[in-house]
């Protein structure tokens, strides 16, 4: 026998289901806790990015309130396409920069006793083995 959801539970599971129904008319309207649960951002974010004019928001005497196509349209101008080829850095420095960079790399691990890789900025451990 399955167990009744609570009450708290039940409700937000509603609003869930609201916000990812939408009309045919696109005049879907959403509070502060619908995007805050349908963006996973928390509800003070959402405020300071509202007053931020860094999200699309409409202002109705005082209440803030979103478009959910303008935020899906939102939502995807974030999108990044993928680079066609190669890193644009390595092509806009060429790779003998690159082969600079590895040499002095290496002179500053590698030192010039027998290949030991201490740093010849950090000072030498002695180690105390008991002899005199």
């Amino acid at each position: 026998m399955e167990r009744p959801l609570s009450p708290t539970i039940s409700k937000q599971l509603n609003r869930i289901s609201l916000i990812e129904m939408e009309p045919q008319h696109g005049k879907m309207v959403l509070t502060i806790t619908d995007l805050s649960a349908y963006l996973n951002i928390k509800k003070a974010t959402l405020y300071k990015w509202a007053e931020q004019n860094k999200i699309p928001h409409v202002k109705i005497h005082g209440l803030i309130r979103f478009k959910k196509e303008e935020i899906d349209q939102w939502i995807e101008s974030f999108k990044q396409d993928p680079p066609e080829s190669g890193s644009p850095c390595l092509e806009a420095r060429g790779s003998m920069d690159v082969d600079l960079l590895v040499e002095r790399a290496k002179r500053e691990v590698y030192n010039s006793r027998r290949g030991e890789t201490r740093s010849r900025l950090s000072p030498e451990r002695k180690v105390n083995d008991g002899a005199l």
